[in-house]
């Protein structure tokens, strides 16, 4: 099956996290970085096994680098555990080592742990295995500077030697297909693959999917809108068609 992670769609709280604003306006921050209803987006589909963080990411960011040092998000405070708001005001103080080891024990590994066993059982099974990393952006709010750069509909992200050119010409032929304009590594770059098999298992093939936030929703009142079920539709024939031409010979 199709191993599609979802890192960002939660918008939950724990309740002994301490924030440096008030309840309110942490509750608006999650919603405004969340990657609102991506999970619902593909639910239909029965060819994939979603593997989805369960904390929002201004708690933990479970597709960020552990280190900062190798994180270039972390020099806008979004590094796996946010201290900045989008618009860089304090969030909440930088974590002790064990403040930060606590929450990544917590929500980050198991993250990563479920990714990489469903990963590896695709290659046990079928000898090969496929990830869509699957995302939503925003254009309402400038986050990591993408106000400077162009905003496709689609942002098709990959990155050597885990891309499938074949794969990849299916999906620029969905956006073509579908009136949907697409580029690929921008706004945005890179899809993920689990440590133990980046760059060293070219038979994991991964894409980033991320689809601005205003073709399905409304970024100011965070309510789907009226395109939300046509875009599931076909979200979810593009990823049958994907599992049918990655698989279909090992089935």
């Amino acid at each position: 099956m199709i191993t599609v992670n979802i890192p960002h769609s939660s918008i939950y709280i724990p309740k002994n996290i301490t924030f440096s604003i008030p309840d309110d306006s942490v509750k608006y921050e999650a919603l405004l970085m969340a990657d609102l209803f991506t999970d619902e987006l593909i639910e239909d589909s029965h060819q994939i096994e979603t593997i989805k963080a369960n904390v929002s990411r201004i708690v933990v960011d479970t597709e960020r680098f552990v280190d900062d040092n190798q994180e270039v998000a972390s020099q806008f405070g979004m590094g796996v555990i946010y201290t900045k708001t989008h618009d860089g005001k304090q969030l909440k103080k930088v974590p002790t080592n064990t403040e930060k080891e606590e929450l990544l024990h917590k929500f980050y590994y198991p993250h990563h742990l479920k990714l990489e066993q469903h990963v590896q059982q695709n290659l046990e099974h079928y000898h090969k295995a496929l990830i869509i990393d699957l995302h939503s952006y925003p254009t309402a709010i400038d986050i990591l500077g993408i106000g400077e750069k162009n905003t496709p509909d689609i942002c098709i992200g990959f990155e050597e030697p885990h891309c499938d050119p074949k794969l990849l010409t299916i999906i620029t032929n969905f956006c073509k297909d579908n009136g949907l304009s697409y580029e690929l590594n921008n706004p945005f770059s890179g899809a993920i693959v689990p440590l133990s098999f980046y760059k060293k298992n070219t038979n994991v093939v991964s894409f980033m999917l991320e689809i601005k936030k205003s073709l399905y929703m409304n970024e100011y009142t965070f309510q789907k809108n009226s395109n939300f079920n046509n875009l599931k539709l076909k979200l979810n024939k593009l990823l049958d068609c994907l599992y049918n031409n990655f698989y279909g010979d090992n089935k």
